[in-house]
């Protein structure tokens, strides 16, 4: 998932626009529940990474 979010960012955001930022809000918004990816510290450490990654990428696009 980081990966994908780091190489497809500029395009999504030229074909996608809006729609792009919704769903980098989204999945910002979704690593904080636990329940997701599991409850052991190697998902929470994956949770923190993407919430991260999504952040990083809407401070990019200038919508954080």
């Amino acid at each position: 998932m980081h990966a994908t979010l780091e190489v497809v960012v500029v395009r999504a955001t030229e074909i996608f626009g809006r729609q792009w930022t919704k769903l980098l809000y989204a999945i910002g918004s979704v690593t904080v529940d636990p329940s997701v990816g599991g409850k052991d510290d190697l998902a929470k450490t994956a949770r923190v990474r993407l919430q991260q990654m999504a952040e990083d990428q809407l401070k990019k696009l200038g919508a954080w």
